[in-house]
């Protein structure tokens, strides 16, 4: 639970990936893949169409704009699928092409004790796991404020490191 809540504090750029999502084929609208938790809303990432010979970009725009760009590359989120502001034929320079879409997607779940901790900081999910823990234990509850406190503030560090990388990548 607490790495999904991690996940959802901020979007990390070690979850930042860019999914495949599919072929285009003769329609304007493709599901999502499930392991992406949110599309990236940075101004310099576009979705995609990969083909042979080309690569397209489609800027991607709130849903109830998308019926205004009947013109240009565009497409939304709409619910758990990508629609494109066109529908595309065998006759379209993207049909058959690749669909790439930039994403943070959800951290892997520890399974095994040789798993990878996916959280930026491990430390952070370890002091946040023992709060939890000592909330529920009578005889160590006074350890609780402590333990949150140092989660917060290892929280705090993961944002404030994380921040020069998207600064750096939106260059």
């Amino acid at each position: 639970m607490n790495i999904d809540a991690w996940a959802k504090e901020a979007n990390w750029t070690s979850l930042y990936q860019i999914v495949p999502i599919g072929t285009v084929s003769a329609t304007d609208t493709f599901e999502l893949d499930d392991s992406i938790r949110v599309l990236s809303d940075n101004p310099d990432d576009y979705i995609q169409i990969v083909t042979d010979t080309q690569t397209i970009n489609y800027t991607l725009v709130a849903p109830s704009e998308l019926k205004r760009y009947s013109q240009g590359n565009y497409c939304a989120k709409v619910g758990d699928s990508l629609k494109f502001n066109k529908v595309f034929t065998s006759d379209s320079p993207e049909y058959g092409g690749t669909i790439n879409v930039p994403g943070y997607i959800y951290p892997d779940h520890l399974t095994r004790a040789t798993d990878t901790v996916p959280v930026d900081d491990p430390n952070w999910l370890v002091q946040k796991t023992a709060a939890d823990w000592v909330l529920t234990d009578i005889t160590q509850k006074a350890n609780y404020e402590p333990l949150l406190d140092a989660a917060a503030a290892l929280m705090q560090s993961m944002k404030k490191n994380d921040s020069p990388q998207r600064s750096q990548m939106s260059l």
